[in-house]
């Protein structure tokens, strides 16, 4: 098998590393210090087709490639707590575990003799499925999209082989200091039974059968529920007549409406230790923090790369790592979802000073929510962020695949256009305020994985 399995696990746990060298650093801090880049992404086309299919799409001719995604409007948030990983499996043997009319090796050979690139990714709440390749073959491409999307087979071989890997890799990661401590924060903040804290265990992933994979994408993978992106050099004219001819008779239904459980903004503060033979702590600290469609997102951003989000410049990494020695590596991590989202500060470091950088981090806390900000720290946030934020959006499938995502996720009407504005908008006053209300030093969360 020639692609690699379950790259999902992966990107559940390890996500959240942070690896960047010396000069990658200085090279990105000299980059942010430049004055910000002026960029509007390019218009994208968006239709939606008689049975109820939406489709982004944007032509670019500059090279002979196009790339296609099919995203689905479900993922581990829709997940039974005994079944946490189904979402990630399903999309897995879509593409791994062959087709009605091709075997999974004959799905290998197709892809290596069109020199195309098939896969998927699942998060809590969006699935998708994509195929990239020379534009020459984009038709064929298309219409190999749909059959594996439709007319997936399952093939139990196959799945037991992908089932295989996946525990191998789970239990692998679950001998490591960083992905423990990040599953036990999420457990211990939003509790290991909800929605968000709740995470994939080999029980979990033993449990599900190809029944379940087959129950998930039936119920989950009709027109209804997906939105169609592609990018490169095709015809939009041509795309047409190709989408109606071949979503013809596929099943169509209506979306649900998906309702979460409230969770307030306040939370005590609560600790927790995993015990484990290392020779070094791996300290996690956070709490909750804004819903996804807060007003106050855009001073959020600001706070987010103040704090620790901008790498070897931010002031956790400049104070704990760089001035005091305390830390291998210290940076802060944001999560978004729809109702309460989390922010988490994570170092590495000797097991003896684990209580003085605690206390540290604390007291960077503590000031910020005090309202410390300066003038010229916000000022090199604004730069550095829209600086990032035309990187971002670098490529055409890049800047569809964004807005797609944020209309799919509910934000406004030309969200990424609007950005950058607002971003420049945010005043030290305003950014303060948003401080004060999202980091509270005495409701932290707090976990150790430590001896």
């Amino acid at each position: 098998m020639k692609r690699n399995y379950f790259k999902f696990l992966i990107s559940l746990f390890l996500f959240f590393a942070f690896n960047i060298s010396a000069f990658a650093g200085s090279f990105l801090y000299s980059l942010e210090k430049t004055p910000p880049l002026h960029w509007a992404p390019p218009a994208v086309t968006v239709f939606t087709l008689e049975n109820g299919l939406k489709v982004y799409a944007l032509e670019d001719h500059e090279l002979p490639r196009v790339e296609m995604a099919v995203y689905v409007r479900a993922g581990e948030s829709d997940v039974s707590l005994y079944r946490k990983g189904l979402a990630s499996f399903t999309a897995t043997a879509l593409v791994e575990a062959g087709t009605k009319n091709r075997s999974p090796e004959e799905v290998d050979t197709w892809l290596d003799e069109r020199a195309q690139n098939l896969g998927s990714s699942s998060g809590q709440e969006l699935t998708a499925v994509f195929l990239n390749g020379l534009s020459e073959h984009w038709k064929e491409g298309f219409s190999f999209l749909w059959e594996v999307l439709f007319e997936p087979a399952f093939d139990s071989k196959r799945i037991s082989i992908v089932k295989k890997q996946a525990l191998d890799i789970l239990k692998r990661e679950m001998d490591l200091p960083e992905p423990l401590g990040h599953r036990a924060f999420l457990e211990t903040l939003y509790g290991p039974k909800s929605l968000w804290g709740s995470q994939v265990t080999l029980p979990s992933l033993k449990k599900i059968k190809r029944k379940d994979l087959i129950q998930f994408h039936q119920q989950y993978f009709g027109l209804h529920n997906m939105v169609f992106a592609i990018t490169g050099d095709f015809s939009i004219a041509e795309l047409k007549q190709e989408l109606e001819t071949l979503t013809a008779g596929l099943r169509v239904g209506t979306v649900n409406k998906k309702t979460w459980g409230e969770i307030p903004l306040e939370s005590p503060a609560k600790e927790h230790r995993v015990h484990k033979k290392v020779n070094q702590a791996v300290i996690q600290v956070g709490g909750l923090a804004l819903p996804r469609h807060s007003p106050d997102l855009y001073a959020y951003d600001l706070i987010k790369y103040i704090l620790g989000g901008s790498g070897f410049s931010s002031s956790l990494t400049q104070d704990i790592r760089t001035r005091r020695g305390l830390a291998y590596s210290v940076y802060s991590y944001w999560m978004e979802n729809p109702e309460r989202g989390y922010f988490k500060i994570s170092a590495s470091t000797r097991l003896e000073k684990t209580d003085e950088v605690l206390q540290q981090i604390r007291v960077h806390l503590e000031k910020m929510s005090k309202g410390d900000i300066t003038a010229a720290e916000l000022k090199e946030a604004q730069q550095a962020i829209l600086n990032q934020y035309v990187f971002q959006y670098s490529t055409p499938f890049k800047i569809v695949a964004g807005k797609l995502r944020y209309d799919l996720l509910g934000y406004e009407e030309n969200y990424l256009q609007k950005y950058p504005e607002r971003i420049r908008k945010v005043t030290v006053k305003v950014v303060n305020a948003v401080a004060s209300k999202v980091l509270n030093p005495n409701a932290l969360t707090t976990v150790v994985v430590g001896p």
